[in-house]
């Protein structure tokens, strides 16, 4: 048992072994068996699937190149084939029409003829013949129906298979194993095909396999269903870190699809791999490798890190095709950080208008708008983009370049052209518009305070009210409402020449979402504004003003109130100044990179000034801080309070 381990800790030199456990298996034909360990490396500790080998009825053995004696080795049999030879062998296959001539040819041949390398390209033009006679003939369902014919198949195939297994030559047990993946026969030679992927695992864990080679299986065994067997090939990965480099760097590390299990140690040793490449990889090399990341749940900060300095030392290599793959591709991974959006500031800087594809400068922008990146260098060069490029874009593109300015509220130097031609596009693409996005053009101008007259016959008109209908989808149809009634009660709250409200009051006894984290701040933050008030009865949570929409922007998170209103809001008297205090707590999603609020948080509080509310806002971020710290806490909500 403790030579085992010792023995073992050379497959695994760079991890600890924990323990490791057998599971005997019933079959006492296969030497190969499936087998678990824990190992630690640093602070991490897995359970990870290996193979060890079978040399008796009881005793088992890890398998290592030392410890395996010699004569227990596959028998090999030698490539004794000159090139000639072999030349005019594969020739005579080539010449083939059926699989009886490949298989009379076989059959004149000597047996020490009929070397791994010849068996392999016997098997490859069988199988191409075959293949052949399926796809364009239609032989699909004759298949199996001579048995005799099926039979002689089938014994001369085993045969085949049995030489590649006894080959020393790595690439032809790979290839043989491609080939097998392409039977469409399905011949009954399950046991031969056993037995060349046990051959091949065999030598990828005694270390004897490429790493082209171990990935080049992982990709087959995938193809084949063999998703347990993959699992164990970490070690033929993980113990080549040396061969790893900037040439096959992303061909191993698209490998992580294919393994579930012992997925992360490879990932461990990637990670150290590419912060020492980093800088010699290639564009092609990170469009590759960002969609591996976002397919698969490995860690990924490391690699985004790595990645985001590529893109700010190599943005100017990147075509335009390769920038937009790579912003999608970050922005599914929720991943952001200074060097990205600085690199993105010199490639608008740089090239803006030149930008042929709109899909490049709409990526950017949506990723500026889910990350609320209010950069001046990049708003500034897309509205000269939009300016310029109008009649090239599509109402998809519009929205995507358009809705950051009014969700970051960034209003453009040239903002008299801008809106002019923002103007003529809703005008002429009206009907392309899908109803909801034309929504969110609407509200992003309320928040520019650029109020859209021009277009309240279009929006409130039965035609596009009808199109703003999506049959059966109750939520969606509730979120396109509620945009409707908040663009209303803008306009008519903000713009004196709104002649409106155009909807009915609503009166929905739906009580919409608050965030979760200001519900609980808001409760830890209440005996203080108690101490701060003196009255608990003047408090309230979670209040929305009976004369605003039914809006999530609307509810007020605490409300300081006279004594007498007690828990209704019918009975507020807006009329006296000061009596009412909102209090709003804003979470980090409401601001942008600047620290300014975004627009629908700046059109909240102007809304609520407008109706006679005193507002202050708190910071979520600093409420969390000081809530340990009382007279801080307090301190800190009476100077917003006086502000």
């Amino acid at each position: 048992m403790n030579k085992s381990l010792q023995k073992l800790g050379q497959i695994v030199s760079r991890q600890n072994i924990i323990r490791y456990s057998i599971r005997y298996a019933s079959n006492d034909s296969n030497k190969l068996r499936h087998s678990t360990i824990l190992i630690q490396d640093g602070v991490n500790v897995q359970e990870l699937p290996i193979i060890v080998r079978r040399l008796s009825g009881k005793d088992f053995i890890i398998l290592d190149n030392n410890l395996v004696p010699d004569e227990e080795h596959t028998n090999t049999i030698s490539e004794t084939n000159n090139k000639e030879e072999l030349a005019e062998i594969i020739n005579g296959f080539n010449r083939c029409v059926t699989t009886d001539e490949i298989f009379k040819i076989l059959d004149t041949m000597p047996a020490e003829e009929v070397t791994p390398l010849v068996a392999l390209h016997a098997l490859q033009k069988t199988y191409e013949l075959d293949n052949n006679k399926v796809f364009r003939n239609d032989y699909s369902k004759y298949i199996g129906s001579d048995e005799s014919e099926n039979f002689t198949r089938t014994a001369i195939l085993n045969q085949l298979i049995d030489r590649i297994c006894h080959t020393n030559n790595n690439d032809v047990l790979v290839k043989g194993l491609e080939l097998l993946s392409k039977d469409v026969f399905k011949s009954n030679t399950k046991s031969v095909k056993e037995k060349l992927k046990d051959e091949i695992i065999l030598q990828i864990s005694q270390n004897k396999f490429t790493l082209k080679q171990v990935c080049d299986t992982v990709r087959i065994l995938s193809d084949c269903g063999n998703r347990q067997l993959i699992d164990t090939l970490w070690v033929g990965i993980t113990e080549r870190i040396d061969e790893i480099n900037e040439t096959n760097f992303i061909d191993v590390f698209q490998t992580l699809l294919f393994f579930k299990k012992s997925r992360r140690p490879i990932t461990y040793t990637l990670e150290k791999k590419m912060i020492a490449i980093w800088y010699k990889l290639k564009s092609d090399d990170i469009c590759k490798l960002l969609p591996v990341l976002s397919k698969t749940n490995v860690p990924a900060l490391r690699f985004l890190e790595v990645t985001s300095k590529w893109i700010h030392t190599n943005i100017h290599t990147l075509s335009e095709d390769q920038l937009r793959t790579i912003i999608i591709h970050l922005s599914d991974l929720d991943y952001r950080d200074s060097n990205i959006e600085n690199a993105l500031e010199r490639y608008i800087k740089m090239k803006s208008i030149q930008i042929k594809d709109p899909t490049v400068m709409a990526a950017i922008m949506d990723y500026c708008y889910k990350f609320r990146i209010r950069s001046v260098h990049i708003m500034q060069g897309c509205a000269e983009y939009l300016i310029i490029k109008q009649k090239e874009l599509s109402p998809v593109h519009f929205k995507s370049l358009f809705l950051p300015f009014g969700h970051l509220v960034f209003k453009p130097l040239n903002g008299i052209q801008f809106w002019k031609c923002v103007e003529q596009f809703l005008d002429e693409k009206f009907v392309n518009f899908k109803p909801n996005d034309f929504l969110d053009v609407m509200l992003a101008c309320v928040y520019l305070k650029n109020y859209p007259l021009n277009f309240v016959d279009k929006v409130f008109n039965p035609f596009f009210l009808d199109r703003l209908q999506v049959k059966d989808d109750f939520n969606k149809n509730q979120i396109q409402r509620m945009k409707l009634k908040v663009l209303d009660t803008a306009l008519h709250i903000e713009c004196p020449l709104y002649q409106g409200p155009m909807l009915p009051r609503d009166y929905s006894p739906t009580m919409p979402i608050v965030d979760q984290r200001i519900k609980r701040i808001c409760h830890k933050i209440q005996p203080h504004i108690n101490t701060m008030i003196g009255f608990s009865d003047r408090i309230s949570f979670n209040v929305l003003p009976p004369f605003l929409p039914m809006s999530d922007i609307y509810v007020i998170d605490v409300l300081v109130h006279p004594s007498f209103m007690g828990r209704t809001m019918f009975k507020m008297n807006l009329a006296q100044d000061n009596l009412y205090t909102a209090i709003l707590v804003h979470i980090p999603e409401h601001f942008c990179s600047d620290g300014q609020l975004i627009g629908a948080q700046a059109m909240r509080i102007r809304h609520l000034k407008s109706k006679g509310f005193k507002v202050v806002t708190l910071e979520h971020k600093i409420l969390s801080k000081l809530v340990m710290y009382p007279k801080e806490l307090i301190n800190y909500i009476s100077e917003q309070m006086q502000k």
